[in-house]
């Protein structure tokens, strides 16, 4: 640090100033319901798919100087630079609602975007367009049409999402296999890109020319014409820093120093940005130079497996077992494929070839790695303090340990994924209610036993179990669930299991589908039967009487029974008691009517929590049911805006008869009951995930 000056007051300039903003600076607007109001703004930037586009514009009014994303979904031709004068739903952002789910809200704003709008009537599109960024933009779009209509739909739009981005009409299951086996990488442009596309054009104009100053003036003209058609991402914005530092020392003759070049470019990144601290993009793309820089080249691949461990768990929660390998033959060709994909596209002709085989390979080796035993390591989210205790280790052994490093770096690098799989930091048991908007979804959790789901459904939610159960089971580090119990044949229960199963091959394995007695009589459930068992999954049968046990965890049926006698599908939802230990909760489904009451008197007794049935609708949890059971806690599931108004007032009224808490996910988001190892006296917990209710309260 002594030797690099600049590097260290970078440094402590950066902490000073994040630490500032962050406490005292930063306050984003607060949060708006969605109102419809004309607004004018600037158009800065856009993005357009074959049914709708987005377009960015700077606000003057009404909220002035403030970026908005507005959604058109019928196509207009809005030029870059234009004013667009429009009335729009405009609301803010949601937030997740979920551990584990994307937040929208976070997302837009790092790039300082804080409310979207949907267009309702465009009322006037005047003033000059910016002719550079129009004319980028357009050749952008024809250049990836010209892919398409030579390589066909699916490589056309693979070559496009490498070389231009453009990755949005891109067949999402050859998307989520790139992510998921780890090559994901490459089509976001990066570090990757800039190096083959800068250093290369540098090169061969220092060649023809004889100059550095000339080749390196042409280099950045060129690699700024493309930032500019393809946006500035963080990792394109640090590669495009560090080449100028690169390109530079070679100019004035000086040695290049990657340290400084990549400190130089965080900071900026972070003084113009500083919500990029908290970006899982950010943290990949700096690291990854780092893994690069503590060791040789031939090691950099080590190395960088090494640095990103900590990242890839903290925002995605799972390793991609085989990227190491398979990126030893995928970035290599990256360079060939960049070559003649410039090439075909200026000239055409054989060009093309090399193209297809080399995109044909990726998606062969990346659908084949998937299939290999261990391919995901789904651990889940590790506590800050772990991640931190990992890169402090791996600090003191690259200062102080002299002989056998690789050795003593690799073991560190396998404790650490031991400590985060043993789970040693969660408490012995939980239950949380997921937020699946209308619908039930309920996790259950025993430390060192069984993970269990009831239910998992939702009719709101679009790819309910991809989006909003999928990433919270990441997240939690199930990598398998050895129970799935659907109470009834109703979607809302069941669209996202059926999703689960029908994405087998990305999604969490389910071991056994437990149903309710009579299943075979709902086309529903007999439906989602035959899908369990052509994806290998043993179907069961529940019925009253019938119980599941896990160590100290033991889940009763109560209803239905064998002979049905409720008149629909409501009626006869699966009951079910999960008791552990001092603790006990009861499972109602969409319970309702008379099967209600006699239900009630089978489960008599003091509950400490109650999932309320059917959402909080009037026609069910009746006050003779709740003085069977005498709940002190009441979860609800329940959409928000919801267009059936549950919870229903009279429900409300009567659970606060009862003297019970109420917690619902249309107020709170998931809602999670936990209770610590070893806590004596006994207690239980409820944390709510949502910002504004976060913290946790005790329960004797």
């Amino acid at each position: 640090m002594t030797h690099r000056p600049l590097m260290s007051v970078l440094l402590g300039l950066v902490a000073l100033y994040l630490t500032i903003y962050h406490l005292f600076l930063y306050t984003p607007p607060p949060d708006m319901e969605e109102t419809v109001i004309k607004v004018q703004g600037r158009v800065y930037k856009k993005e357009e798919t074959k049914k709708s586009s987005k377009i960015y514009i700077k606000s003057i009014s009404p909220y002035s100087g403030e970026k908005i994303l507005i959604y058109n979904q019928e196509k207009t031709n809005i030029k870059i630079g234009e004013l667009l004068s429009c009335t729009a739903k405009v609301s803010s952002f949601d937030g997740a609602r979920n551990p584990g789910a994307f937040d929208q809200k976070k997302y837009y704003e790092r790039q300082g975007i804080y409310r979207r709008g949907l267009v309702e009537t465009v009322e006037d599109v005047s003033g000059k367009e910016s002719s550079l960024k129009e004319a980028l933009y357009q050749f952008r779009r024809s250049w990836k049409e010209k892919l398409v209509s030579t390589l066909g739909e699916e490589q056309g739009n693979i070559l496009a999402g490498i070389i231009l981005g453009e990755k949005g009409e891109m067949n999402e299951e050859i998307k989520e296999a790139y992510r998921l086996s780890g090559i994901g990488h490459i089509l976001a442009i990066s570090g990757i890109h800039i190096s083959i596309l800068g250093i290369g054009f540098y090169k061969i104009i220092r060649r023809a020319t004889g100059s550095f100053g000339v080749a390196a003036i042409a280099g950045i003209l060129v690699l700024l014409l493309y930032i500019l058609m393809v946006g500035w991402g963080i990792s394109i914005f640090r590669a495009f820093i560090m080449y100028l530092f690169r390109v530079g020392a070679e100019v004035v003759g000086r040695k290049y120093d990657l340290a400084t070049a990549l400190v130089v470019a965080g900071s900026i990144i972070l003084f113009y940005q500083p919500m990029c601290l908290f970006d899982g993009g950010f943290w990949l793309s700096h690291l990854a130079v780092v893994g690069i820089g503590l060791f040789s080249m031939s090691l950099s691949g080590f190395s960088i497996s090494l640095i990103l461990i900590g990242p890839c768990l903290y925002f995605f929660y799972e390793i991609p077992v085989y990227s190491f390998f398979l990126n030893l033959m995928i970035v290599p060709l990256m360079s060939l494929l960049l070559f003649f994909g410039l090439i075909g596209s200026i000239a055409a002709g054989v060009a093309w070839i090399p193209c297809k085989l080399i995109i044909s390979f990726y998606t062969w080796v990346s659908e084949f790695s998937l299939q290999l035993p261990m391919a995901r390591l789904i651990l889940g989210r590790p506590p800050l303090y772990l991640i931190l205790s990992y890169y402090g280790i791996l600090l003191l052994i690259f200062f102080f340990v002299k002989k056998r490093k690789g050795v003593v770096l690799l073991g560190v690098y396998f404790l650490f994924i031991l400590l985060v799989g043993t789970k040693f930091y969660e408490p012995e048991f939980q239950v949380t209610m997921v937020d699946v908007g209308q619908g039930d979804g309920i996790f259950i959790r025993e430390k060192f036993g069984g993970n269990i789901f009831i239910d998992g459904g939702s009719s709101t939610e679009e790819k309910v179990g991809q989006y909003q159960m999928e990433p919270f089971l990441k997240y939690k580090g199930v990598r398998s669930l050895d129970y799935v119990l659907i109470s009834h044949g109703d979607s809302d229960h069941y669209s996202g299991i059926l999703e689960m199963i029908q994405r087998k091959k990305s999604s969490i394995p389910i071991r056994n589908l437990v149903l309710p007695a009579g299943y075979r009589e709902d086309e529903s459930l007999l439906m989602l039967a035959e899908e369990g068992g052509k994806a290998g999954i043993k179907i069961l049968e529940m019925g009253e009487g019938d119980r599941i046990q896990i160590r100290n965890l033991i889940l009763t049926c109560w209803a239905p029974a064998q002979d049905k006698t409720g008149k629909s599908s409501n009626e006869d939802s699966m009951v079910l008691s999960l008791n552990y230990k001092e603790f006990s909760m009861l499972f109602t489904g969409d319970l309702e009517g008379p099967n209600e009451l006699l239900v009630g008197k089978k489960v008599k007794g003091n509950y400490d929590v109650l999932k309320v049935a059917h959402h909080g609708s009037k026609n069910g949890t009746s006050a003779d049911f709740l003085k069977n059971v005498k709940p002190k806690v009441a979860l609800i599931s329940a959409g928000v805006r919801n267009t059936y108004g549950h919870p229903h007032k009279e429900v409300i009224e009567r659970l606060k008869e009862t003297g019970c808490e109420i917690y619902s996910t249309k107020e709170s988001g998931a809602v999670t009951i936990f209770i610590k190892n070893k806590d004596y006296p006994f207690r239980f917990y409820i944390s709510k995930h949502l910002k504004y209710n976060k913290g946790y309260e005790k329960y004797n």
